[in-house]
């Protein structure tokens, strides 16, 4: 049933970036619950290889991780990949 609710995305690719596990494995569980195929990485460096080596086409991002924070990963990705839109930020409150 959850598949249903968005059948063009179903198929997308999720890359999930957090320093907290159990949170990237709530994320991960609940995505696919509605089919999407999601990537996870624990910290900024991981996400920005597979940022740089996976098609992509969202990215849920932990803002505060102690190596690289949020909008540094975001700019790295930026210049990795300056074809991506760029239309869409939402930032949950914390």
């Amino acid at each position: 049933m959850p598949g249903s609710v968005c059948p063009p995305f179903s198929s997308a690719v999720v890359l999930c970036i957090d320093d907290n596990q159990d949170v990237l494995e709530c994320e991960r569980e609940f995505l696919e619950a509605f089919g999407y195929t999601v990537l996870t990485a624990s910290g900024s460096r991981k996400g920005l290889e597979l940022a740089s080596t996976q098609s992509i086409d969202a990215v849920i991002l932990d803002y505060f991780m102690p190596t690289m924070n949020g909008k540094a990963v975001t700019l790295e990705m930026r210049r990795l990949r300056p074809q991506a839109p760029k239309d869409r930020v939402f930032r949950r409150p914390r």
